[in-house]
């Protein structure tokens, strides 16, 4: 019969359920709804589930597992909801996730939480200082940092999915759980802004650092727990990556995850924790690629009992225990590990294996990696510096350095190898031109050797060794474009320099002869005392003799060590809320002048390219609700990227030629565009002014003669009305136009390739030297054979006397590359020559071949040809300009 406290537990679960669903009756983007979708796709789902599934050794384990397991039930419910035809209403939503998560109540039991360990044990009071500070770090002014062009992509993505298109997820290169997450929040809430959309991947960013610590804690004890947590939580990178909406701190906590849970398999063999390890790993690479780094480490961890079975020297030194799983349960464990990874994996990436859109992404990674060896490590400590501080990166980098040579020390030839070894790395990072003498580079060779070396001579757990060398020699000296993808070293980075801290604190306090804070004891410890769960053994530094390494006593006398990490961290969080969280003073776009002079950089510049989560703003919100309310009317350029204006303009026709109606010009920018600032001088006027607290502007200038005078534009009131009108169909591109069309092109070999279900026509400027936007949106009705232009002419008796020819979308969208149903808005704009007689002309639209030119079919109903192009409607061409 179930306990008083069992039955509390229940009943508190499906109340708390009940509230989250509740909550989605209140008006759209509400705070509290916004809470109750939060819980509603990131604990409540699994949380029944990681009851059954799951017996952590820290009970704080079974809340993250309970988050993940949350996390990946959303993702593939949505996955599978997008598979099915139409848009993907709140209700599917709501009723797939209740379903998923109240299944486990249906079936008696739950895991067994170890006997060893307290359900009750309080969470350590480091860990829980670092989770607060971290909280304010990624959620502190969410809100202020408008979309930078991923997550734009991300976003519009997300609301085409939504709005029925099928094959939203397959148009990008990368894994499909970034949109999946603001999906289901932005389907759950109605509305979106930039705070409900980032909140999933900012609570995935402090659920990762709790993964990290139990690690730590399962590895070498809890001070090695707090210490990894911290490190973790205090890397710019994984600061940057908890304040956006992007697939980051997705792949870093599902591959720790994954890490974690195979750790504890070695502990207990349950066959369940490989399960979940193979699951999580799996939604790892659904975010990204980059999760597939970690499989050789999670590997290794199934792999290494049944290596000990026909190594029996190697049992105790990489199996960790001396009574393992042995090699049949470990291949049991592998299986179950491979089928649930794979399964999981598959559900994307065999569909979009088999689209063709797959070549084009394998062509896109092909190129990312490239064929040379090279040394990257410049960009390496530009981008740690710039992202964490200089002081981070030499700190950790050479705390990491001192523990692989320690771990190197039990013989004389290891010694022989990793401190030459470790000097070099130095020297090379000092001079990385150093080892580039021959038609290899060999910047590599000194790292490899030090981890090699340490990976042998060492009876240090290998698979973090693994989980490091991995990510750090690939993108560092293979990926010719690693940029900050280098963020996958930050797990192992962190638990290696939490070693390294406790290793070098030891040896120093051993040769002063002063009582270490950390006993490595052969002896039983004291009752009470936390052990790392592992029980891992290391070489003692004095007899050389192994010893097992224990948790730091806080009560110690050398306090000094705690104060010293009391200074770094307060030093870290000055940092960061610099970079990520003022904004009256922007880090990253008002750099060198952004950086605290306290943070000392050899760097007076920002990296190339790469930047993510700064604080930035440019008063998008207020162009993009002018546009939505029809204050602002017809085609635009911009000094932004495309990406960001199709967000916040929500799709508006952005020019391909150097005449817009307007330009916006934004004084922050995400990624410069260069814009013909003569000319905008010369033909444009400033018609409207967006001031923002900080006093940088937006800019909106019309093409002269003027027909607005906006003024000052309140940024504020229009911000918050962007948001209230933020729904999924308001973003998605699927527009068909003002006016409707059924015109079929194709021909009588091909079939029919493409209709135009739609145009919008701009005729205000239709006078001698003005100009004549229009828009044509086509749906792709089959693959085309090869890349067809289109042409837009206006034409006349003697021929055209204004045309815009080319590839669609601005010459950056060739036909042969859509997909077949999607649709496609293609800009055009006809310049009209000062000398055109005013009169009509008829507008003629078609698609061609540019080496023989020859023109598809325009076909009727039954298919036969009707002529090879469509007259959309005639234009008026005034003789009198517009007027102010």
């Amino acid at each position: 019969m179930p306990s008083f406290v069992t039955l509390g537990r229940r009943y508190g679960y499906l109340f708390c359920l009940l509230l989250a669903n509740l909550s989605l009756l209140l008006p759209q983007a509400h705070p509290l709804r916004i809470g109750g979708a939060i819980l509603l796709i990131g604990l409540l789902p699994g949380w029944l589930w990681a009851t059954r599934l799951a017996s952590p050794s820290l009970p704080l384990i079974r809340w993250t597992i309970a988050a993940g397991l949350s996390y990946t039930i959303t993702c593939l419910a949505l996955l599978l909801l997008n598979y099915l035809s139409g848009p993907i209403s709140i209700w599917q939503t709501v009723i797939t996730l209740n379903i998923v998560a109240l299944i486990p109540a249906l079936v008696r039991g739950a895991a067994k939480t170890p006997a060893s360990q307290s359900p009750h044990r309080p969470i350590a009071i480091p860990l829980l200082l670092i989770l607060v500070i971290s909280l304010f770090l990624r959620a502190a002014n969410l809100h202020y940092s408008e979309f930078q062009g991923d997550e734009a992509l991300a976003m519009i993505t997300a609301a085409e999915a939504l709005e029925g298109h099928e094959d939203a997820l397959f148009l990008r290169s990368k894994g499909p759980a970034e949109v999946l997450l603001p999906m289901a929040v932005w389907r759950l809430t109605g509305a979106i802004n930039e705070t409900a959309a980032r909140l999933p991947f900012t609570l995935a960013a402090l659920a990762a650092i709790v993964t990290i610590y139990s690690i730590g804690h399962a590895i070498g004890g809890a001070r090695v727990g707090w210490l990894a947590a911290g490190f973790f939580a205090f890397n710019g990178f994984m600061v940057a990556f908890g304040r956006i909406v992007q697939y980051q701190a997705l792949v870093v906590w599902f591959s720790a995850l994954a890490f974690l849970l195979a750790l504890e398999w070695q502990t207990r063999q349950q066959a369940r924790l490989a399960l979940l390890s193979g699951l999580f790993l799996g939604v790892g690479v659904l975010a990204h690629y980059d999760g597939i780094l970690v499989l050789p480490a999670v590997g290794w961890l199934f792999l290494s009992p049944a290596l000990a079975k026909f190594f029996p020297n190697l049992k105790s030194k990489w199996s960790g225990t001396s009574d393992g799983p042995g090699f049949t349960g470990s291949a049991k464990a592998i299986g179950i590990f491979l089928i649930t990874f794979i399964a999981s994996m598959l559900l994307f990436y065999l569909p979009f294996a088999l689209d063709p859109r797959a070549n084009r992404t394998g062509d896109y990674v092909g190129n990312r990696i490239g064929d040379d060896l090279r040394n990257n490590l410049p960009d390496f400590f530009h981008f740690n510096t710039f992202y964490s501080s200089f002081y981070y990166i030499v700190l950790t980098g050479l705390l990491i350095l001192f523990f692989l040579v320690w771990l190197s020390r039990p013989n004389r030839w290891s010694r022989a190898i990793a401190l030459p070894a470790a000097v070099a790395c130095i020297v090379v990072i000092i001079k990385p031109d150093l080892l580039a003498i021959t038609a290899i580079d060999l910047s590599f060779l000194p790292f490899a050797l030090l981890f090699l070396t340490a990976f042998f001579a060492s009876a240090f757990i290998p698979a973090l060794l693994i989980w490091l060398a991995i990510p750090f020699l690939g993108y560092n000296f293979v990926v010719a474009l690693g940029l900050t993808h280098i963020y996958t070293i930050v797990p192992a980075w962190s638990l290696l320099a939490a070693f390294g801290w406790v290793s070098l604190i030891d040896y120093l306090l051993a040769q002063n002869n002063t009582p270490s804070p950390r006993r490595w004891r052969d002896s039983p410890l004291p009752k009470g005392e936390e052990t790392g769960v592992r029980g891992q053994n290391f070489t003692d530094s004095a007899s050389s003799q192994p010893r097992q390494l224990n948790s730091l006593s806080l009560t110690s006398k050398n306090r000094w060590t705690d104060g010293l990490l009391l200074v770094l961290l307060m030093l870290s969080t000055l940092f960061f809320w610099n970079a990520f969280i003022r904004h009256e003073v922007e880090y990253w776009q008002d750099y060198p002048n952004g950086n605290l002079a306290l943070f000392w950089t050899p760097y007076q510049s920002p990296p190339a390219a790469g930047f993510f989560g700064f604080a930035h703003r440019a008063g998008w919100k207020a162009v993009g609700q002018q546009l939505h309310d029809g204050a602002l009317a017809g085609d635009y350029g911009s000094n932004e990227e495309p990406d960001v204006t199709t967000w916040y303009t929500r799709g508006a026709p952005r020019a391909c030629d150097p005449q817009p109606e307007y330009y916006f010009l934004a004084g922050d920018l995400i990624d410069p565009v260069e814009t013909p600032d003569d000319l905008i001088s010369e033909r444009y006027y400033q018609v409207g002014l967006v001031t923002l607290p900080n006093q940088k502007q937006m800019r909106i200038m019309q093409q002269r003669p003027t027909t607005l005078d906006l003024g000052q534009i309140d940024d504020a009131a229009l911000a918050r009305a962007f948001d209230r009108t933020a729904t999924p169909a308001a973003f998605a591109r699927s527009a068909r136009g003002s006016q409707p069309s059924e015109a079929t092109f194709g021909s009588a070999a091909l079939g029919p390739l493409v209709r135009l279900v739609g145009y919008d026509l701009d005729t205000r400027r239709a006078y001698p030297g003005g100009r004549v936007p229009v828009t044509l949106y086509w749906q792709t009705l089959a693959e085309f054979p090869a890349s067809y232009q289109i042409f837009t002419h206006l034409e006349s008796e003697a021929g055209p006397v204004a045309q815009s020819d080319g590839v669609p979308v601005c010459w950056t969208y060739p036909t042969d590359t859509w997909r077949p149903g999607q649709i496609i808005a293609d800009q055009h704009a006809l310049s009209l020559s000062p000398d055109l007689q005013p009169g009509r002309y008829p507008l003629a639209i078609g698609l061609y071949l540019p080496d023989t030119f020859e023109r598809l079919d325009r076909l009727d109903v039954a298919g036969n040809p009707a002529g090879t192009s469509l007259i959309l409607e005639t234009v008026d061409v005034r003789d009198e300009k517009i007027r102010n």
